[in-house]
């Protein structure tokens, strides 16, 4: 394997940064625990005046003052601990982006791979983001068909214009899935070529207007609407294809979060190879 005299250089740099803010966070570490134990020892002497009363009316104001002191020191400590620990990952992220970058260029396999490995992922999060609009319209039906049972037998007004509000919000929750559905759709297009058996999905999901429901209801003067009856199926038909697309979008994510494993998997490791092969050339 072949490397330019600036990548070596940049991992080597990159690398060393790491070793530095290592040696860094491990003496800031070291100094954390002393002062703990510090801490520890001031704490065990106070008593009450000097815990609740900052050492006022005859406690040890001293005894106070060296606590106060020690827990911002602590504090400081704590502070460039966690800056130590960021410079550490950024490093680490941009000796990572580096060697991607390299492989890229270099590498035909690591370049599907990397394709591959995007495509899994944005096929993972577009089934999540899938079910959870599909979890939103399964309790936005619920709701309309409580309101669509309760109409059945209602002669309010106010009731059935409820009911209409309820299925209203239903439809727009629906809509959303379509919407979610599609892209979920496109991007399982682009990643068919990665997992055969995350077959499409084709659930086409309507829910007819309601407003000649609404309409009827507020005149008719019987207790018992059966177009507020059909409605109620109507609802029942698309909660039912509600759980099917849920079934097959939680199928095909397990699916996909398995090959996106393997692929970070396997990607990760080119990657380590090649960070330490630079350095060890």
């Amino acid at each position: 394997m072949e490397f330019t005299a600036d990548f070596c250089r940049r991992i080597w740099e990159l690398t060393d940064a790491q070793k530095e803010y290592r040696r860094k966070l491990k003496r800031a570490e070291g100094h954390r625990s002393r002062l703990k134990n510090e801490l520890d020892a001031l704490r065990s002497k106070m008593g009450f005046r000097e815990k609740y009363l900052a050492g006022w009316f005859g406690g040890n104001r001293g005894l106070t003052a060296d606590y106060q002191r020690t827990v911002a020191e602590a504090v400081e400590t704590d502070k460039l601990a966690l800056r130590y620990t960021q410079e550490i990952e950024t490093a680490a992220e941009l000796a990572k982006k580096a060697a991607i970058d390299h492989l890229a260029k270099t590498d035909p396999d690591f370049a599907r791979l990397n394709a591959a490995h995007i495509l899994a992922t944005n096929a993972a999060t577009t089934a999540e983001s899938l079910l959870h609009a599909i979890s939103t319209a399964v309790r936005e039906v619920d709701k309309a068909s409580n309101c669509e049972t309760f109409d059945l037998f209602s002669k309010s007004k106010m009731v059935s214009a409820l009911s209409h509000i309820e299925t209203e919000e239903a439809k727009k929750a629906i809509q959303r899935v379509n919407r979610r559905l599609r892209h979920f759709q496109e991007e399982l297009d682009k990643y068919r070529d990665l997992a055969d058996t995350a077959a499409k999905i084709e659930v086409e999901l309507t829910l007819p207007d309601d407003t000649l429901d609404l309409i009827f209801d507020l005149s008719l003067n019987g207790n018992f609407d059966f177009l507020s009856l059909l409605n109620l199926n109507r609802l029942a038909e698309a909660g039912s294809g509600l759980a099917e697309i849920r079934q097959k979008a939680a199928d095909a994510l397990v699916l996909i979060s398995k090959k996106q494993v393997e692929l970070q998997i396997r990607r990760d490791q080119a990657i380590a190879d090649v960070i330490d092969a630079a350095l060890k050339s």
